[in-house]
């Protein structure tokens, strides 16, 4: 059955029951969201993955210590994937890393 999470109207009512979302799915949500994008603030995020905001700050701030996104430094700044330019192509976020790195060893021969 795993963990759920509920919904509730603001009288208690159950409106809805679904299977809780971890952490990596919320950052895969998040990753799509900005290498569709290139380039987006900060704040627009969360509404487009769809990620609670508090969550969607954690992960955008872990995920700015790694190469794979960078931040603008003004407050709720661009948050931004590679060169900023949008891409349309569907990319495995879960093996981003490694095929990034088979690249560079491409170009490298």
């Amino acid at each position: 059955s795993g963990v759920k999470e509920f919904t509730f109207s603001r009288d208690g009512e159950l409106l809805e029951k679904r299977p809780k979302e971890g952490i990596e799915d919320l950052t895969v949500r998040i990753m799509n969201v900005v290498i569709k994008e290139g380039r987006i603030p900060a704040a627009n995020i969360p509404v487009k993955a769809n990620v609670p905001y508090k969550r969607a700050c954690d992960i955008i701030n872990i995920l700015g210590t790694t190469p794979l996104i960078s931040k603008s430094q003004k407050v709720n700044g661009d948050v931004i994937f590679g060169e900023g330019i949008p891409c349309s192509e569907e990319i495995n976020v879960k093996t981003i890393q490694q095929d990034i790195e088979k690249e560079k060893a491409k170009i490298d021969e």
